[in-house]
């Protein structure tokens, strides 16, 4: 008070000393219902309004990760194809596929994505190109009218149409570059080919394009850069891609009718991957900084209290090969730590789910560093703000497909559990806010055990025995 007679405009005083005089008033009332029948329902109404605050709170906190999970789903995908006569197959299939492609990414994330297509050809013809849209129907009609012509020596205009790219309108989180090609540009450090008749520009590029510009203004622009090599003649140009870019994910396809299958993993991967990374930053953002000070002498090691620690002994890598090794990215890692994720559901009889599972792989064993934990009390774990309850163990069962791991696990295809009742043709009238309602009453009957528990101890004060 002193303080505040000093300093009357201090609003920030103010307001703490109303609120001890009014939290000294609820004590006083409090104090006087001590040990009598009104004083303990207060009590426990004030602990079930408490406790419902809590769930309600934790409730909009789950809705909100989801949100931006969703959010972070959102996906462009541009093709980028050699578009002549060689390539007619794959470009069928593009066109007639691409559905498969779309329809998955909808099913799975609950998102349209957005599509684009660059075609070219040789130098003497300017390339194509259609920017993003998300209607399929738009993308399938540019494709009917794609014509395809035949080169005048084996080497194709990859600038033209890598100089396209960064120019399109990306906007969205994901983005994805699908490169599918059968021939190399030009310039003899791009191919091993010792006729000239393959290569009418050995020197280069015949318009003086950098390829070190086009490839950074790409990777500027945070394009995940994939590559569907159709055959050998290009491997040397994506060793040089790779050298300049940095990773470029090989998309191994042998046939055209299995296209959208491996373009639809490797984009579900990503779009994973990107919402992985996403709840790692939720999970710490906006977590108190420890503090520490700074000593100028060296400490009196003998007079500070010791610890126990867990060591991890890290292993010198011994090639190349071993510093860029995936970490979890790749189709074996997921694969096994995903079936991880689903039997921790089933052994704990769908209390528990162990997820946003990452780290790294050593010869014998996954090391795992700071995975999530789902429970069906969304209470639990509520300060690591990673517990998103039921509905985040239905997202994960919303994009797990079931392995020939889970199958040695023998773990039941689950049957999520909220979309049991309804999901007989999976997601074709399913909306995502639909999800969200729908999981609202298993979050509430799962969190207000408690709340039951004091409701049946009033019942059984209340009731007379004869």
């Amino acid at each position: 008070m002193r303080e505040l007679r000093k300093n009357p405009n201090n609003k920030l005083l103010h307001n703490q000393i109303t609120e001890n005089m009014e939290s000294l008033a609820r004590i006083k009332d409090w104090t006087s219902l001590v040990n009598t029948d009104d004083g303990i329902a207060v009590v426990k109404e004030q602990m079930k309004s408490q406790l419902q605050r809590e769930i309600n709170q934790r409730k909009y906190e789950v809705d909100e990760v989801l949100k931006i999970s969703k959010a972070q789903s959102a996906t462009d995908i541009c093709f980028l194809v050699d578009c002549t006569c060689s390539m007619k197959k794959y470009i069928v299939a593009a066109k007639t596929q691409i559905h498969q492609l779309t329809d998955t990414i909808i099913q799975l994330y609950a998102i349209k994505p957005r599509l684009a297509f660059i075609g070219y050809r040789d130098t003497d013809t300017d390339p194509e190109q259609l920017d993003f849209t998300d209607d399929v129907d738009t993308f399938y009609i540019f494709l009917e009218k794609l014509k395809l012509t035949s080169g005048h020596d084996r080497c194709e205009d990859v600038f033209g149409g890598l100089e396209i790219v960064p120019k399109l309108s990306w906007s969205n989180p994901n983005r994805v570059l699908i490169h599918i090609c059968d021939a190399p540009c030009h310039g003899r450090d791009y191919h091993t080919f010792t006729k000239s008749r393959h290569d009418k520009y050995p020197k280069g590029d015949p318009k003086n394009r950098e390829v070190s510009k086009l490839l950074l203004d790409i990777k500027r622009s945070k394009i995940i850069y994939c590559s569907i090599q159709l055959n050998k003649s290009v491997k040397k140009m994506f060793e040089e891609f790779v050298f300049i870019y940095g990773e470029v994910f090989e998309i191994h396809v042998n046939d055209p009718n299995t296209l959208m299958k491996h373009i639809s993993m490797q984009t579900s991967s990503i779009i994973m991957n990107s919402i992985q990374s996403t709840m790692s930053s939720f999970r710490t953002s906006n977590m108190p900084l420890k503090s520490y000070t700074l000593l100028k002498k060296i400490p009196d090691w003998n007079a500070i209290e010791v610890h126990a620690v867990h060591t991890i002994e890290i292993i010198q890598p011994q090639a190349m090969d071993d510093i860029f090794r995936p970490l979890f990215f790749g189709q074996e890692y997921s694969t096994v730590l995903q079936a991880f994720s689903h039997w921790t559901y089933h052994i704990t009889a769908g209390r528990y789910m162990v997820v946003d599972l990452q780290g790294a792989k050593t010869d014998n064993a996954y090391i795992l560093t700071d995975p999530a934990i789902h429970c069906d009390d969304i209470l639990r774990f509520k300060h690591t703000r990673t517990n998103l309850g039921v509905k985040g163990m239905d997202r994960f069962f919303n994009t797990h497909v079931c392995s020939e791991i889970c199958a040695r696990l023998e773990l039941p295809a689950e049957k999520s559990q909220l979309l049991n009742k309804t999901k007989t043709n999976a997601y074709k009238s399913f909306e995502y806010a639909d999800l969200l309602d729908a999981t609202d009453e298993m979050d509430e009957a799962t969190s207000k055990f408690e709340i039951m528990h004091l409701e049946t101890e009033d019942q059984q004060a209340n009731t007379t025995s004869f």
